[in-house]
């Protein structure tokens, strides 16, 4: 069971500006009881029983400039741990890493840093080196971070081509779309005036036909005037006889 370290406890085990907090059993780092200690900015937590850093450990904590976390148990570390742009010094020494976060890039200031009896993937092997003393420390600060920035170049590379494939397609679809828009207008437009040259053929022949039955009615009449006329006529003749 974890101790419960109040800001008073954490105080009393800090001097000038070093806090120490090793070989107390700790799980749980109690983060902002120790970001409430202000003065502190070298904080121990070696020889615990930690295994993974809480969440705003990298945010709360971003003003240390030392970092032992030398012999615990921690399996990943944080992937905002670039968050801490003031470290120089960074123990990791005999923990359960794989791995090394990309954000490692971010640490400008880290001069000093062992990763050896870890469970590294092989390729950062050469990068970290042996760390076996204070020299290859440094050298492994400097490879890491090193690697790391390019790592995050790589990165920011191939976000930039997914980046632009996706604009490209984007940009492809929204064309497709507006020739599909075009050609859906271009279609309405036709039909709009097939409909038109339509109404006007069947206006023509529905005037043509007016036009006829008029004349046809005009003709039929002009044909009854004249039997009337011829019926008339013979009417008198027979009279005179």
């Amino acid at each position: 069971m974890d101790p419960k370290l109040t800001v008073k406890d954490l105080k009393n085990r800090t001097d000038e500006n070093e806090m120490d907090l090793s070989l107390m059993g700790i799980s749980k780092i109690p983060v902002k009881e120790i970001a409430s200690v202000t003065k502190a900015n070298s904080v121990d937590l070696s020889c615990n029983r930690i295994t993974m850093l809480p969440d705003g450990f990298c945010s709360m904590l971003s003003y240390l400039v030392k970092l032992d976390l030398s012999k615990n148990g921690i399996e990943h570390l944080p992937a905002d741990f670039g968050n801490m742009k003031q470290l120089q010094h960074l123990d990791l020494y005999q923990n359960k890493l794989k791995l090394i976060p990309v954000s490692f890039s971010q640490l400008k200031n880290l001069k000093w840093l062992d990763l050896k009896d870890n469970n590294l993937d092989p390729s950062y092997i050469k990068v970290v080196g042996d760390c076996l003393d204070d020299k290859q420390c440094r050298s492994c600060a400097a490879n890491v971070v090193k690697e790391m920035r390019l790592v995050a170049s790589d990165q920011e590379r191939k976000k930039q081509q997914q980046l632009k494939i996706k604009r490209e397609q984007e940009a492809a679809k929204k064309m497709e779309e507006e020739q599909l828009a075009q050609q859906r207008k271009e279609a309405k437009k036709l039909e709009r005036e097939e409909k038109r040259r339509k109404w006007e053929e069947d206006q023509k022949l529905r005037n043509l036909v007016e036009k006829k039955e008029v004349l046809d009615n005009s003709a039929n009449a002009s044909i009854e005037n004249e039997v009337f006329e011829t019926s008339m006529e013979t009417k008198s003749s027979k009279s005179e006889f």
